[in-house]
Parts: C-alpha cells; structure tokens; sequence
C-alpha cells in the first residue's frame, strides 16, 4: 500500500496489527482488549527471502504504546504470542525515545525470522542502511514482572531497555478503547524526561526533550473525539 510518514498518529488497535507501512513516525498506540494484538507489526521478507532487497526500515521516533491486559484472540494475527511490538521477517529500523507500558502477560518486544541484519543497540555498532535495527537501550519497557523481551534463537542481539515506571500522569492498568479518562502526558520531571535520545538531523524529526509521544503539549486534544467525550483533559 506504500510508504507513509506521519508526523503524528494516534491509534486504537481494536483487532489486528496496524496496517501502515511506516517509514517516518511519531506515535501514540492503544492496543485494544481481547482481538487487540501487537501494537505494531514490522516485516520485510519477500517470497520466502527474509533478506530481500529493499529491506524495510522504519524509524520511529517518540512513541507511546499502551497495551492490554486481555489475550489476544485467534483472528486478530498469524501468532498467538501476546507482544506489544512485533519486529520480525528480517525487517531493519530505528527504534528510539520509546515508551511501551501495561504489558498484561506478554512481552514488550516480539522479534522472529530475522535475517543477515545487524541487530544493536548502540548506533556505532550499525552497519550500512538499511540492513540493522537499531534499538536504544534507552527505551522504556515497564513490564511489571513479565518479559521486555521475546527473541526467536535466529534473533539474538536485543535485550536492553529501561523497566522502570513512565509516570504517566493519569494511564489505567486496563487502559483500552473503552476508557473512561486517561491522560497519557509524563510527570514533569519524571523518568520520561531522562537519557533522551537525539532524533535524527533529517528535517522531519523534532528535537525534544522527552520519551513517549507527549511533552506537556497534548497534541491529541484538537484532533480527537477523546476531547469532545471528556476523555482526555483540555489544556
């Protein structure tokens, strides 16, 4: 369907994987109850060739992923492994200032069917684009006792990340499409506003000062129904 850059994305995932094939993204991602899945879904085979050429290689700067609590059902993908982030089929990438939270009882990070590509996490250690994935250590993964990560034994390479709480200013445990109120903006001065990454310098990404999606400016109050509902607060 194409390559899209999104500056920025708010989406509920009610029932399968997001369906954007994403170069460029800023993004806020609410994984639904039950048929809910992966918050995003990376790939890149191509006839059965996980290192097909052109490899994908999606950067995302700046994301909030919230999870579900519930099991995923039989429809909602071709795997039944509860994840947050699916990276898989030899795909490549960028993946900083990440906040993955509400894991329920799956992983943080899926990743199977890799490639030849580098897998790291330091930019340094990164071979030529766009045949690495690179995924900060820096990253917030708040697992709250399960998994940051599940790796297929041909994906060894991740494994860091930050388990720490995102101080969230008002996010439910139960967080899903049916939410009452919820306001997804970090604490001032909170763990969010720590070890930020630096975007890169390619006139698309904006330098801030935070991980996630939000600074104090909620962007998503003049986009959504959320405001008029009195989902989210007006600021």
């Amino acid at each position: 369907m194409g390559c899209t850059d999104l500056r920025l994305l708010f989406t509920i995932v009610p029932k399968s994987s997001s369906s954007y094939h994403l170069v460029r993204a800023v993004a806020f991602v609410m994984v639904g109850t039950g048929a809910g899945h992966h918050g995003v879904e990376m790939d890149s085979k191509t006839n059965g060739d996980v290192d097909s050429s052109p490899r994908s290689h999606p950067q995302l700067y700046n994301a909030l992923f919230i999870g579900s609590d519930a099991a995923p059902s039989a429809e909602s993908s071709d795997d039944l492994l509860p994840s947050v982030m699916r990276l898989r089929e030899g795909t490549g990438g960028q993946f900083a200032n990440i906040i993955i939270t509400n894991l329920g009882s799956g992983a943080g990070v899926l990743q199977n069917e890799c490639g030849s590509e580098d897998r790291v996490q330091d930019m340094r250690d990164a071979g030529t684009y766009p045949d690495f994935l690179y995924f900060s250590p820096n990253n917030i993964i708040n697992s709250n006792g399960t998994q940051e990560f599940l790796l297929d034994a041909s994906c060894a390479g991740l494994g860091k990340a930050l388990n720490v709480d995102p101080e969230l200013m008002d996010m439910p445990t139960d967080a899903a499409e049916n939410i009452a109120f919820f306001d997804p903006r970090p604490r001032d001065g909170g763990r969010a506003y720590d070890d930020v990454d630096d975007v890169p310098d390619d006139g698309f990404f904006e330098p801030v000062d935070f991980k996630g999606a939000f600074g104090p400016d909620l962007w998503l109050q003049d986009w959504s129904w959320l405001q008029e509902d009195g989902r989210i607060p007006k600021v």
